[in-house]
């Protein structure tokens, strides 16, 4: 019997999802050997060019990390999805639109106005490199950043910035095993952070918070809540799976693995939680409570505003 085909690709990101697949350890060698790795740019010599030439359909798992930013990567996203027969969403980027997706607080004109020019970075006539215009033409921005399931039908998703190898290696075992997941399956907990931190017994019920701190202003035990320490952690409104890997670097958690089963909006569930830390406070203990949260929409959407029911900052040219 043939081996699964298996493709993996990049799209606007960090790279750090290409690097969990190394996490896998011995584990990888082992799956890789199992599979035919057909396309993956950024470990074999592959262009888009070869995968036109595939047959619809004959890629067996496609594992897709990164956001939508560019023309270049709606694209490719599309042509993977018409040459797989599943397609993955690996990563907070492609699930959720990641950190990249807090690009759409701005329109594309407001962040090339930004970045060019800059200190370190500019062009002979200066002001910001256009596309089409070089003699390897940059791809064109799209106006808003887009997590892949907002482009094409997404069958399953590895959550995480990056993801941990467990469900990473959930997933290829799942395509190795012929067990192809086309239900929107999500390789994680199913229940909060909370629910499995390893400091779950150290939070009160009625924990209550009347000035949020920052990270640098304390010393925070290991052992205890970084709630009760007065640090925000997002790990009630998080969706679990991760290890709880911040949490064992005292690191608090920060949503990257998304909101829990059957929550739409990740942003909302953790302004929610965060209200229920601060009821019963007076009008201006309740003022002072927000004004200690820095860059509240950054910290509530930071990995999914663009799969929010916002989706981005309203313009006045927005309809």
């Amino acid at each position: 019997m043939s081996k699964p085909k298996l493709a993996m690709t990049w799209l606007s990101g960090c790279g750090g999802c290409e690097e969990s697949i190394l996490d896998l350890g011995r584990d990888l060698t082992g799956l890789l050997e199992q599979v035919c790795v057909v396309y993956w740019p950024v470990a074999l010599d592959a262009r888009r060019e070869d995968l036109g030439r595939m047959a619809d359909g004959e890629i067996t798992a496609c594992l897709v990390n990164g956001a939508v930013r560019t023309e270049e990567d709606l694209e490719t996203a599309r042509l993977l999805r018409r040459k797989s027969r599943v397609v993955l969403a690996h990563g907070s980027c492609a699930h959720l639109g990641g950190v990249y997706g807090l690009a759409n607080l701005s329109s594309v004109r407001e962040i090339l106005d930004r970045s060019y020019p800059t200190p370190s970075v500019s062009t002979e006539r200066g002001g910001a490199p256009a596309a089409g215009e070089a003699e390897h033409p940059l791809p064109k921005l799209l106006e808003r950043v887009f997590s892949l399931d907002q482009v094409v039908k997404v069958d399953a998703v590895i959550p995480g910035c990056p993801p941990a190898s467990n469900g990473i290696r959930d997933a290829l075992s799942a395509v190795v095993g012929g067990r192809l997941p086309t239900g929107g399956e999500v390789f994680a907990e199913t229940r909060a952070l909370c629910d499995t931190c390893p400091r779950r017994e150290t939070r009160r019920k009625d924990t209550r918070v009347r000035r949020f701190k920052r990270f640098h202003e304390g010393s925070w035990d290991p052992e205890v809540c970084f709630l009760e320490q007065g640090l925000l952690c997002l790990g009630p409104a998080t969706r679990g799976g991760c290890e709880a890997r911040c949490i064992r670097a005292n690191v608090p958690c920060r949503g990257c693995y998304g909101p829990v089963e059957g929550v739409r909006d990740a942003g909302g569930a953790v302004i929610g939680f965060v209200a229920s830390l601060l009821e019963d406070a007076a009008p201006e203990a309740l003022e002072s409570a927000v004004a200690s949260l820095p860059d509240p929409a950054g910290l509530f959407y930071r990995y999914s505003l663009p799969s929010s029911l916002l989706g981005g900052r309203l313009r006045k040219e927005d309809p």
